[in-house]
């Protein structure tokens, strides 16, 4: 996720069987190393620069990896940076809760679809978007691209989380998605559907930072 370095708290009621652990980690990744996990097979929705992150280019060596990118110009990157890796796909499509050619705005690192826009706090005033802002691109179901095998995902879509969320067919051991975003007040949207979708599905919340939760799968 583009804010995957920022440092998360670990939630100190969850108990797992863990190295030893100050309370804080770096990124994901360390998150992962703490609890002894090893992904398989990662899925990341909203892949823009994720291949500048060193912790996340270390991570998916021994994984099998599909990346999710809507913006061509941050698809080509992608496609660049992971050229020689054949264990990575990379697809230019967003992931929504229909199938098409939709509007998506984009403006700084922030990208999302047409109908996120006007969800309050999502960008602060002065980077408001405007029609020199937008795009289309394809959008596709989750669903269409889940064998059920996935053991990490990872969604960062600015207010559309819950169209991939609702139709995920794996249940991932660690699902870290963009649930808030602390300097500008941002709550997601389907704040609640995405925690009923947990709470149902016997996740816990495992580590928070400035924009993202990391759920844990207990059972």
């Amino acid at each position: 996720m583009k804010n995957i370095l920022q440092k998360f708290t670990i939630n100190p009621s969850v108990k797992v069987k863990a190295k030893g652990e100050d309370g804080l980690a770096e990124d994901v990744w360390e998150l992962c190393d703490i609890i002894n996990f090893i992904p398989q097979k990662i899925v990341h929705v909203g892949a823009a620069g994720c291949h500048t992150e060193p912790t996340f280019l270390n991570a998916i060596k021994n994984s099998y990896v599909i990346l999710f990118e809507p913006k061509i110009e941050f698809y080509n990157e992608l496609i660049e940076a992971f050229s020689d890796k054949k264990n990575v796909s990379i697809f230019n499509i967003g992931i929504y809760n229909k199938i098409g050619k939709f509007k998506f705005y984009n403006k700084w690192a922030t990208t999302c679809l047409e109908e996120c826009i006007k969800i309050p706090d999502l960008l602060s005033e002065k980077d408001s978007f405007d029609e020199n802002d937008t795009f289309f691109a394809n959008c596709a179901l989750f669903s269409g691209f889940d064998d059920g095998r996935i053991d990490f995902l990872a969604i960062d879509t600015n207010g559309a989380e819950w169209y991939c969320l609702e139709k995920v067919i794996s249940r991932p051991a660690i699902i870290c998605i963009e649930t808030h975003y602390t300097y500008r007040n941002y709550r997601n949207p389907f704040i609640n559907q995405i925690y009923r979708w947990m709470y149902d599905n016997h996740y816990v919340k495992y580590a928070i930072n400035e924009s993202d939760t990391v759920f844990l799968r207990t059972k």
